[in-house]
């Protein structure tokens, strides 16, 4: 969860998050002081903002609590990301779900290949002397990490090849890259 105390917002955010008005706001701040300006407008901490801002109101009705400015936070915050999903998409930097779906089962059975021969390929490791054994097991669980990151890449990209040749065939759900 944010941390209220550390959160800087301009006049413009106070009044998108407590849905007063421009003037209100100005007025009701005029007792705390910006810890910081940016050139183009003064921030303000919300932890000294918001007190301040409903300490002079007195209809009850208008109260807001920390949890609904959290809440109204959080959804300006997703109507941010809904409108950059948007533009992605119009740009075409979205991915179709199916290739993604494709993509994902692929990894993860190449991942889970690659790791269930990690212990044979240990259990193969002859010799007495302890540190030698230990440090040929390390080496083993290295390549077979390595072979799983140049797996996934090399399938990525091998999708990326492939859903150029086949665009528009595939459920027309969006997934970001």
């Amino acid at each position: 969860m944010t941390d209220l105390s550390k959160v800087k917002a301009t006049f413009a955010d106070l009044e998108r998050i407590t849905g007063l008005t421009f003037r209100t706001v100005r007025e009701r701040l005029k007792d705390v002081a910006p810890v910081c300006f940016n050139g183009k407008s003064d921030f303000y901490l919300l932890a000294d903002a918001i007190p301040a801002l409903y300490r002079a109101n007195r209809n009850e009705k208008e109260l807001v609590t920390i949890e609904e400015i959290r809440a109204r936070t959080r959804n300006w915050h997703l109507t941010a990301d809904r409108s950059e999903i948007k533009k992605d998409l119009e740009s075409g930097k979205l991915y179709q779900v199916d290739e993604v779906h494709r993509t994902l089962d692929r990894m993860l059975l190449s991942f889970k290949t690659r790791l269930e021969s990690i212990p044979s390929r240990i259990a193969a490791i002859d010799g007495d002397d302890y540190f030698l054994r230990m440090e040929q097991a390390e080496k083993i669980v290295d390549e077979a990490l390595m072979e799983i990151n140049h797996d996934a890449i090399r399938m990525s990209q091998a999708e990326d090849a492939g859903a150029d040749n086949q665009a528009g065939e595939a459920d027309p759900t969006p997934f970001r890259q």
